[in-house]
């Protein structure tokens, strides 16, 4: 456990449905016992340095933020280093369901520890995890927001550059789900065609609060670990109406 600039940072394991250990870097501001939370998904890099920033940045903020280690039953010796085909090849490996019963016990985590309402944020592989957040184990249908009485609701998502063409059909969870959904994304981005931005733009037009921004930038603009795709200027105004829709919806 640590402090710092007013910043509580524990490092927690989670019980997975399975019942494995799952790390989870926990990030919260001192002093706020009913901070809103915010989950974490993270790229496909795992529980890495700047996921773990992310947290941290979102505590700077007011929220009480789960990073959760989704690649937890899976793990390289130093994933941030690893070829990347060995990181898709571990990212073809997982299980979506299971990593999002994990993202459900990070939620429930910090409803735990104080947090009335709970939101999701994604980046790349973890954006789509944001759409597709919630299973409706009646219909074999993944939706965000549609809350069985097994799982805690999500109350707002933010899905940055999130695959949009998935086998998960996150098209198909955004248009029957009713939580509001911010979607961040690079208009330079070369692996996520405009033409699909335009589609969940649509899919997303009856969930009010519902919100689709694209940048000048390309993917993963946002990591600034990464320098070969960091935009800083991009990026400072995406994370603006990440923190803004975050506010609206959870504060």
């Amino acid at each position: 456990m640590g402090q710092e600039a007013g910043i509580v940072e524990l490092e927690v394991s989670l019980r997975g449905a399975d019942g494995a250990a799952v790390p989870c870097y926990l990030a919260e501001p001192a002093g706020a016992p009913h901070a809103a939370g915010v989950v974490i998904a993270p790229e496909i890099f795992g529980l890495s340095a700047w996921i773990r920033s992310c947290a941290r940045r979102l505590a700077e903020f007011g929220f009480r933020a789960a990073a959760v280690d989704v690649f937890a039953r899976d793990p390289l010796p130093d994933p941030e280093r690893a070829p990347m085909p060995v990181l898709l090849e571990r990212m073809q490996r997982l299980s979506w369901l299971g990593a999002l019963d994990d993202l459900r016990a990070g939620a429930a985590h910090l409803r735990s520890r104080g947090a009335t309402k709970s939101g999701c944020l994604g980046f790349c592989m973890g954006g789509t995890f944001t759409d597709v957040c919630i299973l409706d184990e009646e219909s074999g249908i993944v939706e965000v927001g549609k809350v069985p009485s097994t799982a805690d609701p999500i109350d707002a998502v933010v899905d940055c550059y999130g695959r949009i063409r998935h086998p998960a059909d996150p098209l198909a969870a955004v248009r029957r789900g009713r939580c509001p959904v911010l979607g961040i994304y690079g208009s330079r981005d070369t692996s996520i065609p405009l033409s699909d931005v335009e589609e969940l733009r649509r899919a997303l037009a009856h969930r009010p609060g519902s919100e689709v921004h694209v940048f000048d930038a390309g993917h993963a603009f946002l990591n600034d670990h990464r320098p070969q795709h960091h935009d800083s200027q991009q990026a400072a105004l995406a994370w603006a109406k990440i923190e803004g829709f975050l506010l609206r919806n959870l504060g």
